[in-house]
């Protein structure tokens, strides 16, 4: 992920400013004989799938996608990462794909931990495949007049769903934004 080259460009051009944000002074200066101090946080940028600005999803909307981060401390943590909120929004225009970018806040704030666990081989094929529905999110969604596949949607539903659970941290702080694509995917009916 991204599908959209953009979003990858402005990502990695702003990255470096935002990790800078996030790593505290260590308490030990760094050795590189011994490695990085107990309390070092090695932070990696996410982005989320597209979420629809409405749903159902005209043909003219946008999708916002969130940058985020996840931080391993290897000295405290085993079957978690710590999290830091989203601190940029991308919007893409279904209508001709193009981008903005925002600045969500000045620094970016602390989550709370993500817990991690082994995924359930249906779970781990369905991740497997997400990447490519969400990719594909765009291009159905701004077909003019043609309602998407029912069991495209469906699949697409599960990645999302499957994409909540395991960042819920994250997905908490973006269902107020996007409440009725949330009800959406918390319901039976496509």
């Amino acid at each position: 992920m991204p599908a959209n080259p953009r979003i990858d460009q402005i990502l990695k051009a702003e990255w470096p400013s935002i990790k800078r944000q996030l790593l505290p002074p260590p308490s030990e200066p760094f050795n590189p004989n011994q490695g990085p101090p107990l309390d070092f946080i090695s932070w990696d940028p996410r982005l989320s799938p597209g979420f629809p600005s409405q749903w159902p999803c005209p043909p003219n909307a946008q999708l916002i996608y969130y940058a985020w981060a996840y931080g391993s401390q290897l000295s405290s943590l085993r079957d978690a990462v710590r999290t830091a909120l989203p601190w940029a929004r991308f919007t893409v225009s279904l209508a001709d794909g193009y981008v903005t970018y925002q600045l969500l806040a000045d620094k970016p704030g602390m989550g709370d931990t993500q817990g991690m666990w082994p995924l359930s081989p249906a779970d781990s094929a369905l991740s497997a495949q997400s990447p490519a529905l969400f990719d594909e999110l765009p291009a159905v969604l701004s077909r003019q007049g043609d309602s998407p596949d029912e069991s495209w949607l469906e699949r697409v539903k599960l990645s999302y769903c499957l994409w909540i659970e395991c960042n819920g941290v994250t997905a908490h702080q973006i269902r107020p934004l996007h409440p009725e694509f949330f009800a959406w995917l918390e319901s039976a009916s496509l």
